[in-house]
């Protein structure tokens, strides 16, 4: 175990390497453990996802008191990163060492990293969000990071069920509509993130958004 506290964030950064003695293990402490590059990782990835939930100083932030980077072999339902909480404000980013075989390892890393760190500073209405938003977000946290793109043929994609095309479709297709959430209405991403804080309902995408959300359902579908 390696922990290094990092006192401009606030937070325990510990670094957990669970195989170490296997090929995997031995390659994640070379090229991120060795030279100190994962604690970097933790702390550009964090800061990403700090200026897009948190983008005004003056709002109180969500508590964060430690991170914890573990390298594990356990099968994760073909995710690369499940984030778990072990104390309060206490978080865990279990990363598949399936990673390590990536050819472009470093990239898959930080594109890893950065969906922990946002699911970490991201509000989910005490677990009553809908997952589909949270993916949507932490992906749209990944477009805005520069990590990911999105192709065009996914511009039209989402499903419409009792007026609402934010409820339902994968990750990326719901990025490609918050984006354009965000466009139309600067700010929409932090005021949802700040009405998450301690509940969950679906008229909190109509506030955020100050309009019904199907409207831009609408115009959105026809770009």
């Amino acid at each position: 175990m390696w922990a290094n506290y990092q006192a401009s964030k606030g937070f325990e950064i510990v670094i957990i390497n669970d195989v170490k003695d296997a090929k995997s293990g031995k390659k994640f402490h070379l090229l991120f453990v060795s030279n100190d590059k994962i604690t970097q990782i933790v702390l550009s990835t964090s800061k990403i996802a700090e200026t897009v939930l948190y983008p005004d100083d003056r709002k109180q932030k969500k508590p964060v008191t430690s991170v914890t980077i573990r390298l594990t072999n356990q099968t994760m339902a073909h995710q690369q990163v499940v984030v778990d909480t072990q104390g309060t404000y206490e978080y865990v980013l279990h990363i598949s060492s399936s990673l390590m075989e990536e050819k472009n390892v470093e990239k898959a890393v930080v594109l890893a990293v950065q969906r922990g760190m946002t699911r970490v500073w991201l509000w989910n209405g005490e677990g009553g969000t809908p997952d589909e938003l949270i993916d949507g977000i932490v992906e749209f946290v990944n477009v805005v990071g520069g990590h990911v793109g999105i192709p065009d043929y996914r511009l039209k994609r989402l499903p419409v069920v009792d007026n609402m095309c934010w409820k339902y479709g994968d990750h990326m297709d719901m990025a490609h509509f918050l984006r354009y959430c965000e466009t139309m209405k600067n700010g929409f991403i932090e005021r949802l993130n700040q009405a998450m804080e301690s509940s969950w309902h679906d008229s909190m995408v109509d506030d955020a958004l100050g309009m019904p959300a199907w409207q831009l359902c609408g115009s959105y579908y026809s770009l």
